[in-house]
């Protein structure tokens, strides 16, 4: 389930890198692709742009950042067009355009030779061999995570090199793959039983999802305390029983103290829920379900409590929370299981450490969720 700076537009699924192979990314997805611009017989220094709303960017390290908002950027959208749209830079068959390093054309001079443009693209750091594009150049799609590629103005029969930076794609990999279990006492292998009250067991990790432990036709109050302040969330179970049954359970059982709100698009959305993940906002708790749909986007207001979704559609434990005054673009396939109370601005607070794409550089800690059956 995956992560990324969630929307100035749309929702998510629950915050997951991507396994790498050939498909291509959902909402929620973190991809990385190494990218460099070539020209002639060498890389121009790499642009640098964080502050698209649709999930696509760089921060000027050399790697394409994919972790679509919405359906944008999904799909067959997530593209180099799509990327040339949230840089500002210009791609077509015969030029490329940037502000940064002017306007590069097809027909001009290297060397003595005329250029053409292309794409050239290895499945990953490792491979040797690319495929070449010498068309459709903006609608080069990103098809698998961890890849390469190189826009390229280069004469006939010169291939171009991959990026000097591509190494970084195996810094990401190893950050990826370093996911930790949680200890034997942290888990619960068979049935998942409802908790005691009050147990002060910590589980990280369910082998099944809970049974039904909540009373439908009760009032469930979730007091949420961060180290900026606290709130309350009023959960609808006569509208979502299954969903707020498993954020009852999972609150009852500690999963999450101490985790971070991994994901905070100022003005838009915050999105918490995974203590296990390395990086965070890339796991569960172990088990997926379906929970329960809105009727329409008209839900996605501000102060909405609901559930993310994988790929598939299924939902885990990660939560988001609109702070846009209506989320735009997305459509009603996340659970909305109630509504925030804040009286003390907590989540004006909270919503101070994030960035319009979502990356967060001062964490905000979820310390515990308590639960107040009425």
């Amino acid at each position: 389930m995956t992560r990324a700076p969630l929307f100035v537009v749309g929702l998510l699924a629950l915050a997951a890198c991507s396994k790498a192979g050939l498909h291509h990314p959902a909402v929620g997805d973190h991809w990385h692709t190494a990218y460099g611009i070539f020209v002639c017989d060498h890389f121009l220094t790499p642009m640098q742009n964080i502050t698209d709303v649709d999930g696509i960017h760089t921060h000027g390290d050399g790697l394409i950042h994919v972790h679509p908002f919405n359906s944008k950027t999904t799909g067959a959208n997530a593209d180099l067009g799509a990327f040339a749209k949230a840089t500002g830079m210009t791609l077509t068959d015969t030029n490329i355009a940037d502000e940064e390093f002017g306007s590069v054309k097809a027909g001009e001079d290297c060397n003595g030779k005329p250029m053409h443009l292309e794409v050239a693209v290895w499945d990953s750091a490792a491979a040797t061999t690319p495929t070449i594009h010498t068309k459709d150049l903006a609608s080069v799609a990103f098809d698998r995570d961890l890849s390469v590629m190189t826009i390229a103005a280069v004469p006939d029969g010169v291939e171009p090199p991959k990026p000097p930076w591509v190494d970084k794609l195996n810094q990401i990999r190893d950050v990826v793959s370093a996911t930790t279990l949680p200890p034997a006492d942290e888990v619960i292998a068979g049935d998942t039983p409802c908790p005691e009250p009050g147990t002060s067991l910590h589980i990280l990790r369910f082998a099944k999802a809970p049974p039904m432990c909540i009373d439908a036709a009760k009032a469930y109050v979730a007091t949420v305390t961060t180290t900026e302040g606290a709130f309350t969330v009023e959960l609808d179970a006569k509208a979502a029983p299954k969903a707020v049954n498993v954020v009852v359970t999972l609150a009852r059982y500690h999963f999450y103290d101490n985790s971070e709100f991994f994901q905070i698009n100022t003005g838009a959305v915050m999105i918490g829920g995974d203590p296990v993940g390395q990086p965070a906002g890339s796991a569960g708790p172990g088990f997926s379900f379906s929970g329960e749909r809105p009727a329409s986007s008209a839900a996605y207001v501000a102060g909405a409590f609901g559930l993310m979704a994988n790929d598939k559609g299924e939902n885990g434990g990660q939560f988001f929370i609109v702070t846009a005054a209506q989320l735009p673009n997305q459509e009603p396939t996340l659970p909305v299981i109630g509504q925030v109370d804040d009286p003390d601005g907590t989540l004006a607070k909270i919503n101070g450490h994030g960035t319009t794409s979502g990356n967060v550089f001062d964490p905000v800690t979820v310390k515990t969720i308590t639960i107040e059956e009425r």
